[in-house]
C-alpha cells in the first residue's frame, strides 16, 4: 500500500511540474533544441524526430524537425534554415486532400496557410509558411492532430513552441 501511495504522489508531483511549464503561459522547464540556425523550446516528454538536414552545415543539426506528442495524438513542426527552402513536411502525402489555403502577400513577405485532411479525415495538418523576400528566408511553422480534442488539448503548448523560436544568422 506504501509503495503505491508513493507512486501516486510521484506521479502526481512530475505532472504538476510539466503541466506548470505551460499553464502559466511559460516554456519554464522545457528542454530546449538546437538545429543549424534555430533553437526552439518543446514540452516535456514529446519524441524529437529530426525532418531535413542542415543544408548550410555539416553535422547532425537539421532545419528541420518535428516533435510527437506522448501517445502520438499530436506532432509540432518548425522548418528554419538559414536561407529559404524547401520543407519537405509541407508537402502533400498520397491520400491527402486540401481543405483550405490562404495566401497573404506583401513587398517584403509571402505568408502561406494551409490546411489538409488525411485520408477519410484521419488526421489534420496545418501549417504557415512565411517567406521573407528582403531577407530571402524561410519559417514554416507545423501542426499534425488527430482529432479535435487532441488539438483542443494542445493547442496553448503549440502557440507556445511557435513563440519561443530563436532565429540565428551568420
Amino acid at each position: 500500500m506504501r509503495q503505491l501511495l508513493l507512486v501516486l504522489l510521484c506521479v502526481a508531483a512530475i505532472t504538476a511540474t510539466l503541466a506548470a511549464g505551460w499553464a502559466d503561459g511559460s516554456t519554464k522547464g522545457w528542454p530546449i533544441f538546437r538545429g543549424a540556425w534555430f533553437t526552439v523550446k518543446y514540452p516535456p516528454g514529446f519524441v524529437v524526430t529530426p525532418r531535413e538536414p542542415g543544408a548550410t552545415t555539416t553535422g547532425t543539426r537539421p532545419d528541420g524537425v518535428s516533435f510527437g506528442s506522448p501517445g502520438g495524438k499530436v506532432e509540432f513542426y518548425v522548418y528554419s534554415p538559414q536561407w529559404s527552402g524547401t520543407s519537405q513536411w509541407i508537402k502533400p502525402r498520397p491520400g491527402e486532400s486540401l481543405i483550405d489555403k490562404k495566401t497573404e502577400e506583401s513587398d517584403r513577405r509571402k505568408v502561406t496557410h494551409v490546411t489538409l485532411k488525411g485520408v477519410s479525415g484521419s488526421y489534420r495538418r496545418v501549417y504557415i509558411d512565411t517567406l521573407d523576400k528582403l531577407s530571402n528566408t524561410r519559417t514554416v511553422f507545423g501542426i499534425k492532430y488527430w482529432g479535435e480534442g487532441a488539438y483542443q488539448q494542445y493547442r496553448a503548448q503549440y502557440l507556445l513552441f511557435k513563440q519561443s523560436l530563436v532565429q540565428f544568422t551568420d
